[in-house]
């Protein structure tokens, strides 16, 4: 139950990688939108939803919904956010600018990701990057997790989003195949930039 001018505050201990799904259902939504003098005295509630990392910065801020079946578009839906580390991370459950007030349902659904071992073998081996002056990057497997190997730029553990898809560092790898599912390279790209690995050894 929010109440004008605060929030509540949850926390839910999540593993890295995992998926979360975060849905902040009001009891009673607006119809429409509503000019935010009126929603203290309107007895609707439209949710917002903020995710704090366990070292405080904030990972996700919703404000709207899915218009699907059963949900409104005022309601809070956080989907498929990809947890960065293992931790206790913060949910808010707030109102627009704090302000409203009402009953709500928080609903919280997680989804571990796995790629299998055989997956993962196949993408083992050298890129090369014309794009990075003939950077030579190498891909390999240790202790079960898939390490990112760019000489002098570092190691980096692949963080999977899917069996095709990766974090590395900061950048989001996703890799290519040809019309036979072989491994051709990946793209990465990360903020403005986009750089191409074409794989030249197994």
């Amino acid at each position: 139950q929010l109440t004008p001018g605060s929030f509540d505050v949850w926390t839910y201990e999540g593993r890295a990688n995992e998926l979360l799904t975060i849905h902040l259902i009001a009891d009673n939504p607006p119809s429409s939108p509503i000019p935010l003098s009126e929603q203290p005295g309107s007895n609707t509630l439209d949710t917002v939803l903020m995710l704090i990392a366990p070292d405080g910065s904030p990972l996700a801020l919703m404000d709207d919904g899915l218009v699907t079946t059963g949900a409104s578009p005022f309601d809070a839906l956080l989907q498929n956010v990809r947890l960065p580390v293992s931790g206790l991370y913060r949910i808010e459950a707030r109102s627009w600018w704090d302000v409203g007030a009402g009953g709500y349902t928080l609903r919280l659904e997680s989804h571990a990701i796995s790629v299998p071992l055989a997956v993962m073998q196949t993408y083992i081996g050298r890129y090369l990057h014309e794009d990075l002056n003939d950077l030579v990057v190498t891909i390999y497997l240790e202790d079960g997790k898939l390490l990112y190997d760019a000489a002098e730029m570092g190691i980096f553990e692949m963080r999977p989003l899917s069996d095709t898809e990766f974090i590395v560092g900061i950048m989001q790898l996703r890799f290519l195949f040809d019309e036979e599912g072989v491994v051709t390279g990946y793209d990465i790209v990360g903020g403005n930039d986009a750089f191409h690995g074409e794989k030249v050894q197994a």
